[in-house]
């Protein structure tokens, strides 16, 4: 797909009325532009913190306790989509590190509460400030239009992904119910 500085004119290989091909062609970019974008932030943060970095893993674990710093594992390993034991090991690697600690939870002593530390706080500060500089130096390529084109496809795409997420979890209701 080609699209020129103008905001109207884009060009497409296929017409754009042939929807197949369009989905094809899309589903082709969207692969090979999340790919690379996720390179090149961990590229960035490989050069910023060099070979003990966290894995992209464990950063985005950092990221999904939210505004409080804590949480169960049960709730990371939900908002991170992947099994609890998986979750276990990666707060593992991360309470290594004195990261995460983990508390039992006042309100259920069965459960463990996971918390960030301040150490966390600040790395997970410092590599949110190490893409925004990535993200930041990478538009600072495109023009204003170009930058208004890619925001109205970024907030395209978190509309769909938010659609297909909330068609997800209520067929995991679904299945919960039967």
């Amino acid at each position: 797909m080609l699209a020129t500085d103008d905001e109207t004119t884009i060009c497409f290989t296929e017409q754009p009325t042939d929807i197949p091909a369009l989905d094809t062609e899309l589903v082709t970019a969207m692969d090979q532009t999340i790919s690379h974008y996720q390179r090149s932030l961990r590229l960035a943060i490989e050069q910023a913190e060099g070979p003990a970095r966290l894995t992209m893993p464990q950063l985005r674990c950092l990221q999904a306790f939210g505004a409080d710093g804590a949480a169960l594992t049960t709730q990371l390993a939900r908002r991170m989509k992947v099994a609890v034991p998986t979750m276990t090991s990666m707060i593992d690697g991360l309470a290594e590190r004195g990261l995460v600690t983990r508390h039992p939870d006042p309100a259920d002593r069965r459960q463990v509460r996971i918390m960030m530390t301040d150490e966390g706080r600040a790395v997970l500060s410092r590599y949110q400030a190490i893409m925004h500089a990535r993200l930041r130096a990478l538009i600072g390529h495109l023009n204003a239009s170009q930058k208004k084109r890619l925001l109205a496809a970024i907030q395209d795409m978190a509309m769909m992904l938010d659609a297909d997420a909330g068609g997800r979890d209520e067929r995991d209701k679904a299945k919960g119910s039967n």
